[in-house]
């Protein structure tokens, strides 16, 4: 019996949510910025701060650090708006769900 052997994404253990959103991926490889560099980049683009922010675990990871860091010593230089869009995505992730499901209750006929 013939088995075709495919490399899927999630069977090698890369996260499907960051191989579709790092572009970057899909041309190095690699996750690592310094790897950035051999697309003929030295500094890496906007862009790249914001995907990042999509997934809802990282921008609580990062949202706490940023927290953390205001009120301490700085430990990386991101910036004020990646942070702020990272919490725009939080509040919708929260609350466009439960805005959806109750207009969807408030549409159905429950008699």
């Amino acid at each position: 019996m013939f088995q075709h052997h495919r490399r899927s994404l999630v069977s090698s253990g890369v996260p499907a949510f960051v191989a579709l959103v790092h572009r970057k991926f899909l041309f190095t490889g690699e996750f690592a910025n310094d790897r950035f560099f051999a697309l003929g980049s030295s500094v890496l683009p906007t862009w790249v701060r914001y995907t990042g922010r999509l997934n809802p675990s990282t921008t609580y990871y990062l949202g706490q650090e940023w927290l953390v860091t205001v009120f301490g010593p700085p430990k990386q230089d991101v910036g004020l708006f990646p942070n702020l869009f990272g919490l725009l995505v939080l509040i919708l992730l929260g609350t466009l769900p439960l805005i959806w499901g109750y207009r969807r209750f408030e549409q159905a006929d429950l008699s």
